[in-house]
């Protein structure tokens, strides 16, 4: 989902370089929420803060035991903040240790310096059993010391995608794949995915890619037991035609149309039947185009 475990997002600044940057500015993750997400874990803590520009501690690590592989060496940061709240949780101190990521897609403070922090503290000794257990089944993987000397809150972190995601309603479903094409004609590609919302159902939403990606057409939706038995796929332009057998001479539904950009058909599994899903200039529109 949305969220990056501490421990997972360590690893992999070990293995990201300055030659690696982030994909996107819509990768990027923060620390700061402006809300408690539906799916956030009833045992997080979650804070109030704000963090000063000027108070930042600095700690080198992850070091890697291979000495020909010091290049990996990355900087860590842990970063004072001062406890405004406590929205949920016990904590009684003023000011709590923060750790930041050192990926190049860790922007800590892209949605501010003031706002919630969600997660749980880490001891030393869990954070290097966790290190030490995600290389346990690796052979030859690289081993790693723990960075942090004291305890230090493991902040869960969100991108700009999964934010804007977060304000329309939806979260990606675990395992959902994603297709992508010009769905509204504009020469910009645009991607649909799995969806699911606060209740469980799951959709199908496209996201515009000239748009802000909180405009999330959903077109279509089930509840979450459907998952395993729809698919969809990206069809380029081209002639359709409805099933006439399921569509009688009232229907507002064309007999056919004719696009000059891609489509989605949705499958349904079991029956089969495909569904066309199609930009009309103002929303999506669809048909049975087989059964």
């Amino acid at each position: 989902m949305w969220r990056t475990p501490l421990v997972a997002t360590l690893l992999w600044c070990a293995f990201a370089t300055s030659a690696h940057a982030c994909l996107g500015t819509n990768f990027h993750r923060g620390v700061i929420y402006d809300d408690i997400p539906w799916d956030t874990p009833p045992d997080s803590l979650v804070l109030r803060v704000e963090f000063d520009r000027g108070d930042v501690r600095r700690i080198a690590g992850p070091r890697t035991t291979d000495p020909m592989n010091e290049w990996l060496l990355m900087e860590r940061i842990a970063v004072e903040a001062r406890v405004v709240e406590v929205v949920r949780g016990s904590y009684n101190q003023p000011t709590v240790s923060v750790a930041i990521g050192g990926s190049s897609c860790d922007s800590p403070f892209i949605f501010g310096r003031r706002g919630l922090i969600l997660g749980s503290f880490v001891a030393p000794s869990e954070g290097q059993a966790r290190y030490d257990a995600a290389v346990a089944d690796q052979p030859g993987a690289l081993a790693f010391s723990w960075p942090f000397n004291e305890t230090i809150f493991d902040a869960m972190t969100e991108t700009r995608d999964d934010r804007d995601l977060r304000h329309a309603g939806l979260a990606r479903a675990d395992g959902g794949p994603f297709i992508s094409g010009d769905y509204d004609g504009d020469d910009r590609i645009d991607t649909a995915r799995f969806f699911e919302d606060a209740e469980g159902a799951l959709h199908i939403g496209v996201q515009f890619g000239a748009r802000r990606q909180d405009q999330v057409e959903r077109i279509w939706s089930a509840d979450s037991a459907s998952f395993p038995y729809f698919t969809f796929s990206t069809t380029p332009a081209g002639t359709y035609r409805r099933v006439p057998s399921l569509y009688d001479e009232t229907s507002s539904v064309p007999r056919e149309v004719t696009l000059a950009h891609d489509a989605i058909i949705v499958t349904a599994l079991e029956g089969p039947a495909d569904f066309l899903y199609y930009w009309d200039g103002s929303t999506f529109r669809n048909m049975v185009i087989s059964e």
